[in-house]
């Protein structure tokens, strides 16, 4: 395993061969959705929703075989490159993993910009089955519900975690078993003095599958974006036009809230922004980051921390919050909501008794059970009598001894 990798054109030829597959696999995966959309609709697609469906096809990984096949060829080019010229090849790579995650989120903004509300937006899918009245998040930055402090705060650990793991990727001196030249000043110039070693070179290839399994395993809902476009299209549209509101039930106090969105207000689009650099950019920089932190390792135990790392740092945000339901403003009714302060509608609470209420309460229903319980032949005094004191719960026996007694005791009458 100490012997010289196999040269960069290996990788560029193994990259390629999986690139042209996923291509090929792209090719069919737009022409069925073509032919379904032209099914459905009754009409060509072309416009807005022809670069929605080329963007969609490339980038959604609902599909294992497309997006392993996808992830592949992209590990293996970058190799090549990184075999050639390390620091160049990663300035690149967070390049192209820039353009691939706003890729996504530009698909929200096509989507938002074609329908006038969230609506029109039903009414046009309504054949397909599609529920958007009710949502459930599944991180903290959709969790309207949550404290928009309490959110930041992790966004600013994931930011600086993520930050710091780049950071140590691009300045070491050694990866994939590359030798470097350096300068009296101590940096390195991204010089490769040679191809690295084939352990390093099968520890990246070992870390390109676990990656892979990262991509469309449990971890991700298998193959469910970490971005939840469709989520943020449903926000986007109900608060299009007047604002939307949303509501959810604290299980705790079980008090019903409710939360403005105003139509161009901060807290959608700071929720937004965070969730594009955090599960989508900084998602797919981890993802192509584990092959080379595994290949820099040099014990079994060093590639187990690295995974268990990855998946910390991505599913530090993973919070599934309370369902709510979002329902567009109406007009006219615009003006009731507040959209500085979250509205609290409180349940009803009983006032409680007084104490000489509650002791006449607590006499009349010992009189009712002693009453039921000589009834059915126990002794009133012991309650540990299990049959009838079951007896006594159920319907049958108590509305019948309740209506007896109802007539005996005018206190209880009185109290109830």
């Amino acid at each position: 395993l100490d012997d010289e990798a196999p040269p960069p054109i290996v990788a560029f030829i193994i990259g390629g061969v999986f690139s042209l597959i996923s291509l090929f696999m792209w090719t069919l995966r737009f022409q069925r959705l073509r032919k379904a959309y032209t099914e459905d609709s009754k009409k060509k697609l072309e416009g807005v929703d022809l670069i929605r469906a080329m963007i969609s096809c490339a980038v959604q990984n609902d599909s294992p075989s497309y997006s392993v096949a996808r992830f592949t060829g992209e590990s293996f080019l970058l190799l090549g490159g990184f075999q050639l010229n390390y620091k160049t090849t990663f300035v690149v790579m967070s390049g192209i993993y820039l353009f691939f995650a706003f890729g996504e989120y530009f698909c929200v903004l096509l989507t938002v910009s074609k329908f006038d509300s969230l609506q029109k937006a039903i009414n046009e899918n309504k054949e397909r089955d599609i529920t958007l009245t009710k949502l459930t998040p599944k991180n903290v930055y959709q969790d309207f519900s949550l404290n928009l402090a309490i959110t930041t705060m992790v966004f600013v650990t994931q930011f600086t975690l993520i930050f710091f793991v780049l950071t140590d990727i691009y300045y070491s001196k050694e990866i994939i078993g590359m030798k470097y030249e350096i300068t009296t000043e101590g940096d390195a110039l991204g010089v490769i003095l040679d191809n690295g070693s084939l352990r390093a070179w099968l520890f990246y290839v070992l870390g390109t599958i676990m990656a892979c399994v990262f991509l469309v395993g449990p971890k991700t809902g298998f193959g469910q974006s970490e971005g939840s476009p469709v989520y943020w299209i449903h926000v986007f549209l109900a608060a299009k036009n007047t604002g939307a509101t949303i509501g959810w039930v604290d299980p705790v106090k079980n008090h019903p809230h409710k939360r403005f969105l105003s139509r161009r207000g901060f807290r959608v689009w700071l929720r937004f922004i965070m969730t594009f650099v955090i599960n989508g950019y900084g998602f797919h920089m981890l993802l192509h980051a584990l092959p080379l932190q595994v290949s820099s390792q040099t014990t079994l135990t060093g590639i187990v921390t690295r995974a268990i790392g990855m998946m910390y740092l991505v599913d530090l945000d993973d919070s599934v919050g309370k369902e709510f339901t979002i329902t567009e403003t109406d007009e006219e009714k615009k003006e009731e909501v507040k959209p500085e302060e979250d509205e609290v509608e409180k349940v009803p609470q009983s006032k409680p008794f007084s104490a000489e209420t509650q002791k006449v309460i607590d006499d009349a229903m010992e009189r009712v059970r002693k009453e039921i319980m000589t009834e059915l032949g126990a002794e009133p005094g012991r309650r540990s009598d299990t049959k009838a004191y079951g007896l006594f719960l159920s319907s049958e026996v108590s509305k019948r001894s309740l209506k007896t007694l109802d007539a005996k005791d005018e206190d209880v009458g009185e109290v109830a």
